[in-house]
């Protein structure tokens, strides 16, 4: 037997062919000082977005993904529709748990996603919030009446606060 036989051929494991148009750095959520670079182009004739590299060198995939698949990861969803990044997580085969939040940064910076206003609307009528307090002022268990009300005993406290 000859040696090409007998050894397995080298692999052929490389990346596909990606045509880079635009190049871009987006300021991390957490830590505006921080940057994730990324490119947008082609590859074999799909647009894609590449996660490229980011400030602090932590783990990220630079997967091209498909702006077909991110598309189709937002559509079905109103355009005031709220979400987290988790709705990506499915677009990446490796699995470091940034590159979903990374990429939900680059839709933000490139104008596609908008983030959600900080401040958020009050669940609870008033009438309720007086009803809960009241309740709670009375004797009643904390935690049951979270639990009733669905809210965390935190809220409750800061309902209890507020009166």
């Amino acid at each position: 037997m000859s040696k090409e036989t007998e050894f397995p051929p080298e692999s052929t494991n490389t990346k596909p062919e990606f045509t880079c148009i635009r190049k871009g750095s987006a300021p991390k959520l957490r830590d505006q000082t921080q940057l994730i670079h990324y490119a947008i182009g082609k590859s074999n004739d799909v647009d894609v977005i590449q996660l490229v590299s980011n400030t602090n060198n932590g783990l990220f995939s630079d997967e091209l993904l498909p702006i077909e698949s991110i598309q189709r990861c937002l559509s079905g969803r109103g355009e005031l529709a709220t979400f987290t990044s988790r709705i990506f997580h499915l677009l990446f085969r490796k699995s470091s748990n940034n590159n979903a939040g990374f990429l939900g940064t680059v839709l933000r910076h490139e104008g596609i996603l908008k983030a959600a206003d900080k401040g958020r609307k009050q669940a609870f009528k008033m009438e309720q919030i007086t009803e809960l307090t009241q309740r709670a002022v009375a004797g009643e268990n904390k935690t049951a009446l979270a639990s009733e009300y669905k809210i965390s005993r935190q809220t409750l406290y800061s309902y209890l606060k507020g009166s």
